[in-house]
């Protein structure tokens, strides 16, 4: 099996492929976290490194395909993949049934979308959060078009791709709001998250949060962190340069 991420998904499919005894090739990009490529290797698959946008991951995952003879597994525009990933939100929903709103980072936005499906029908509100660079998903929605991909420069790198065409007219259909935040409101919330929770959560996840606080949303909020791939260490160097740059 092959298929493409920013780190989290190709963990997590290296980790199915080695419980079925399948090899798994994984395409990522060179810029995203060391701890995400060293993820995917320790998880068993074969890491195979690209350039930073969306049309280097498909190239470089057609190039292993046609080498290889591997099954692509979609990262994020495919049914099973969203399905999957909203079984995070009926987790959640089970253990805390009361929930007015459920808040949830958007980047292929496969979460968000299984999100939607999972909780619509609940009456549970969903409100998607992203980085203001990396902010095509809040754009789709606000001109009902389809976005292409910003270029990769957000701190939040697991929100750098664009919505693929099935989870689009989900978010779509669904009137999705999508929140976004700015690279020091995440560096903030960042920090704060990790110093409350004791837990290494990096800056993709941390945007949920952020857009909370900035939304100053009311009622019972429940919030899917994803992704823990950067060290405790170094979220607190960023809050103090950024305490520093604001003083």
């Amino acid at each position: 099996v092959a298929t493409h991420s920013s780190g989290n998904y190709g963990a997590a499919l290296a980790w199915a492929a080695t419980l079925r005894g399948v090899p798994a090739y994984v395409v990522v990009p060179r810029d995203a976290s060391p701890l995400k490529h060293d993820a995917i290797v320790r998880q068993g698959a074969r890491l195979i490194e690209c350039g930073p946008t969306l049309a280097a991951r498909e190239a470089a995952l057609a190039d292993v395909v046609a080498t290889t003879g591997a099954h692509v597994i979609p990262p994020y525009d495919d049914a099973r993949s969203i399905a999957g990933q909203g079984t995070a939100a009926l987790e959640l929903i089970e253990q805390v049934p009361s929930l007015d709103t459920i808040v949830a980072p958007v980047g292929g936005s496969g979460l968000i979308s299984g999100t939607l499906l999972a909780a619509t029908p609940l009456g549970i509100g969903v409100s998607g959060a992203e980085s203001e660079l990396a902010g095509d998903a809040a754009e789709a929605m606000r001109s009902g078009v389809r976005q292409p991909q910003m270029p990769p420069v957000s701190i939040a790198d697991g929100l750098r791709t664009s919505l693929g065409e099935l989870k689009f007219a989900i978010c779509l259909n669904h009137g999705l709001n999508v929140l976004l935040i700015s690279e020091e409101e995440i560096l903030s919330a960042q920090t704060e998250l990790m110093r409350a929770l004791a837990l290494p959560l990096e800056t993709s996840s941390a945007v949920a949060f952020a857009a909370v606080k900035q939304a100053g949303l009311k009622g019972r909020n429940g919030l899917i962190l994803t992704g823990g791939n950067i060290p405790f260490e170094q979220a607190q160097a960023r809050e103090q340069e950024r305490q520093k740059a604001s003083s």
